[in-house]
């Protein structure tokens, strides 16, 4: 088996051991102590595709729109290196997508610009910027139409990057996009004390297994391997919360890279919630400062 996936299947056992978990002879067994319950049909992701894919993270939480979250402008001519680029595009994807959930054209259109300038200099063709630049104001006042543009933009350099023997900048952009993704969902999490959203971010318990099974495979890069040493730390924190999935309405086959459930349990500390959030925003600003 080659050695890109062998996270995946290690990812999948995890995955069906947390279905199975607590099963009694007759039905799952759901203690009423546990910490936190989700009745509603819920899709995890397990495995990142694009910078984007996580953005539900913070979608839906009835809070309102805060430009504090987003990346500041004057740091993105700074970067040189690729890496720190790569990172820094999969980043602004998830900020212009939390721009499009609340109509704000003006920052989106910022951000797009950004974007345009660090695909350019990491040479991703610009023939995706070519057919909507002349009409970016027009594509950011139509939510379907944005998230037509940030999947082509984002499918664009993912292909691009492959096409080119950097892989490991394809990963790296979607390191930045699930940083930023848990980074506004902390915020979001933080502020308004939204139990569903503390929720959400405990089951990226996955997607960052997923990361990190393949920044494994670039550990020759000390960008990378300094940073995979972090997210251990990270993980270790979610070891520490267990997620247990109801057999009945259980679907794996709900997605390409997410499985949908129901009557999800967590068994956490707040403590452990706390250190994972207080972990992500230190990584974050590490990152991205």
């Amino acid at each position: 088996m080659p050695k890109s996936y062998y996270w995946i299947a290690a990812l999948f056992l995890t995955v069906l051991s947390c279905r199975h978990a607590g099963n009694s002879e007759q039905e799952d067994y759901i203690p009423e102590t546990d910490r936190s319950k989700t009745r509603e049909a819920i899709d995890v992701i397990y495995a990142m595709n694009l910078p984007t894919d996580v953005v539900s993270l913070f979608e839906k939480t009835g809070t309102g729109f805060n430009a504090a979250l987003l990346i500041h402008s004057e740091n993105v001519a700074v970067y040189e290196a690729p890496e720190q680029m790569a990172l820094l595009l999969g980043a602004l994807g998830v900020d212009l997508s939390y721009c499009k959930l609340y109509g704000q054209a003006e920052h989106a259109a910022g951000l797009y610009r950004h974007i345009e300038m660090l695909a350019e200099r990491l040479q991703i063709p610009e023939d995706v910027f070519t057919r909507t630049r002349n009409d970016i104001e027009a594509i950011i006042e139509k939510p379907d139409s944005m998230t037509s543009m940030i999947t082509e933009i984002y499918s664009s350099a993912d292909a691009h990057f492959k096409s080119v023997g950097q892989e490991a900048l394809a990963s790296l952009s979607l390191l930045g996009g699930w940083l930023e993704a848990m980074y506004i969902g902390v915020n979001i999490y933080q502020d308004k004390k939204i139990l569903e959203v503390g929720d959400r971010i405990l089951h990226q318990k996955y997607a960052l297994t997923s990361l990190l099974g393949l920044l494994n495979n670039y550990q020759e890069s000390l960008f990378i391997r300094q940073y995979v040493h972090d997210l251990e730390k990270l993980r270790s924190l979610f070891n520490e919360v267990e997620i247990l999935y109801a057999s009945d309405n259980f679907d794996m086959e709900a997605g390409e890279n997410s499985f949908r459930a129901q009557n999800a349990v967590l068994r956490y500390s707040p403590e452990t919630l706390a250190e994972i959030c207080s972990s992500v925003l230190g990584l974050r600003n590490k990152i991205m400062p």
